[in-house]
């Protein structure tokens, strides 16, 4: 899990994975997340857009590149789409 603020990532990670059993794991930067994948292979990303210092897309765009990885499936998450809807578009 990718989210640029702990305590959100930490009550995503206690709502979303309580009882699964996968391992789940939370940084707060890209570069963070790109060396993590690199170590234990994911399958699954939830990705904040507001990242640093890139974007979740930009991100998932970089994971996706590795071969390993090429499978990978993920939810990007925004909270404020009004104020970068148009930079995703």
């Amino acid at each position: 899990m990718v989210e640029h603020d702990f305590n959100i990532g930490a009550f995503l990670q206690l709502a979303l994975f309580q009882g699964i059993p996968h391992l789940a794991c939370i940084v707060t930067t890209s570069g963070q997340a790109f060396a993590l994948a690199q170590q234990i292979k994911p399958r699954f990303f939830l990705l904040d857009y507001r990242i640093h210092p890139t974007t979740g897309f930009a991100l998932y765009n970089q994971l996706y590149a590795i071969a390993s990885l090429e499978r990978l499936h993920d939810i990007n998450t925004i909270t404020d789409f009004e104020r970068y809807h148009q930079e995703i578009e």
